[in-house]
């Protein structure tokens, strides 16, 4: 943490704190860690995400949304360019676009009908246009386990589906199949 100096205009004293490093790893988080370039490594630690930039020892920190309970899981593109944080809210699961090159915050997505409280997978495509997210298990149990396409750039959902099997064993993973240019998506999980 870092302090400004006291203002001495006013004769009042200010104090910022602002984040330098954060220290541990999150490790129940899905991909965790992920490598950005041959010396930056990104890995969440508490509810931030850090891009450690080995080479000049230095942290970029992407903090979490306002009043979300934890990261769930992290998924960057194949470009390494985008950098994709889900994390956990009683309101709804929320996944936040960072760019890595420029540090900042692109995009918000959080389905407005889904009564789910987190996202279990994040997955871009191989042109990093479009977004997987997977949704867990919702507390009405009508939205379990779904699958949404999002156009991430334009925070719009282009389609979502339940992807359980009718005993709503959980899902796993979700992803793109790298060879496929239609952008077609597999999902893991338990009997399906």
């Amino acid at each position: 943490m870092a302090t400004e100096p006291p203002s001495s205009s006013s004769g009042t004293t200010s104090v910022t704190l602002s984040h330098r490093h954060a220290f541990g790893l999150k490790a129940n988080v899905r991909s965790n860690v992920h490598y950005a370039e041959e010396t930056q490594l990104i890995y969440p630690v508490g509810t931030n995400t850090v891009l450690w930039l080995a080479d000049q020892k230095q942290q970029k920190l992407f903090p979490a949304n306002e009043g979300a309970d934890g990261i769930t899981c992290l998924a960057v593109n194949n470009t390494k360019r985008f950098l994709a944080v889900a994390e956990a809210c009683s309101e709804g699961a929320i996944a936040t676009i960072f760019d890595l090159v420029t540090a900042k915050q692109r995009k918000t997505l959080q389905l407005s009908n889904c009564d789910c409280p987190e996202f279990v997978c994040l997955a871009f495509s191989m042109d990093p246009k479009f977004l997987l997210t997977l949704s867990g298990l919702s507390p009405s149990g009508t939205q379990d386990w779904t699958l949404t396409f999002w156009k991430w750039d334009r925070a719009m959902p282009q389609g979502s589906i339940q992807v359980s099997n009718p005993q709503r064993s959980p899902c796993h993973e979700c992803s793109f199949i790298p060879s496929e240019t239609s952008n077609v998506a597999a999902v893991v999980g338990d009997g399906i």
